[in-house]
């Protein structure tokens, strides 16, 4: 690329009609991170981390493995949009044939137990492919006195969530950082698990506080949705909320569902506003989601349940 580098094409893709997906390959390292979160702000689609081992076979090879599943999402996101549209032949619907009745309703909200009535007392997100640009768009807007703590498990790999964290963090007025093993739960706190370890909320003496983990993946994921939700739904019952974004995979269902049963809120974004459907769609396949909602109307649904 000798006139522009990756970050000037996307600038320059973003004020045109540019409809296609850049994939960002970036290297992994302290300086790469943050172009890369440009990139992902700029409208990237995802970014895979450049191998580096020591033959070119074995560097293609994982290249094309950490690809295709992007591939295969990107694929499934332009039918879901032909469908939206109504170019979509009815025998190509296929398995996309059930999402239009989550598209149809838009509101559709279903509240059992206590789940609409109780407070919450934390709040945990679980997000992948998309996540940097819709927290950007949904943490900014807290106001500085937000009366409980944020937990955010962001799938993204070591070096990365810390700079994520830094970034978010200049962009909002609650404090955003990256989760340290054994910190206190504050509110007002936004705490983003550290890539390539597990993050879950347990009970001390007397607070609750936050262990970082080496435990293994859950869902080929590490940090996991599902290992979070888990230790809160068991700390938290019923004053818990959670919300699944945007991302590739199933990690968030079953965390989702066992908030559920020990009658938690669950939110997930819906597919409209969704980069990649998968895991909001889990969530909703798996019967865990009380209320499916647009990313722009995410944060007033937030405030609306803290608030009562």
């Amino acid at each position: 690329m000798p006139d522009m580098n990756g970050i000037e094409v996307l600038t320059e893709l973003e004020k045109s009609a540019f409809s296609g997906a850049v994939i960002m390959v970036s290297t992994y390292t302290e300086k790469g991170a943050p172009l890369t979160l440009k990139a992902l702000e700029l409208g990237a689609f995802d970014f895979i981390l450049k191998p580096s081992l020591s033959s070119m076979e074995a560097n293609l090879a994982i290249l094309r493995e950490r690809f295709l599943p992007m591939a295969e999402a990107l694929a499934q996101r332009k039918k879901i949009n032909r469908l939206l549209l109504g170019n979509v032949e009815q025998d190509e619907k296929g398995p996309l044939a059930h999402f239009q009745d989550v598209i149809s309703r838009p509101s559709d909200i279903s509240i059992k137990g206590n789940a609409i009535t109780t407070t919450p007392q934390i709040i945990a997100i679980g997000v992948s492919t998309g996540g940097p640009k819709a927290l950007a768009e949904i943490i900014p807007k807290f106001p500085r006195r937000l009366l409980v703590p944020i937990v955010i498990v962001q799938h993204m790999p070591q070096e990365f969530t810390a700079e994520f964290a830094r970034n978010l963090n200049a962009k909002s007025r609650l404090t955003v950082k990256e989760a340290e093993n054994g910190e206190a739960l504050h509110a007002g706190t936004v705490y983003i698990a550290p890539g390539g370890r597990q993050l879950r909320v347990v009970q001390a003496v007397s607070e609750k506080i936050i262990q970082v983990t080496d435990d293994p993946p859950a869902n080929g994921c590490k940090p996991s949705v599902d290992y979070c939700f888990r230790s809160i739904a068991k700390l938290y019952g019923s004053k818990a909320m959670g919300i699944v974004l945007t991302g590739m995979g199933r990690d968030g269902a079953v965390g989702a569902q066992v908030m559920k049963s020990y009658g938690a809120r669950i939110m997930v974004q819906d597919e409209t506003t969704s980069v990649v459907f998968g895991m909001p769609k889990a969530v909703i396949d798996a019967g865990a989601a009380d209320l499916v909602c647009p990313l722009h109307k995410m944060s007033d649904e937030i405030d609306h349940a803290l608030n009562g």
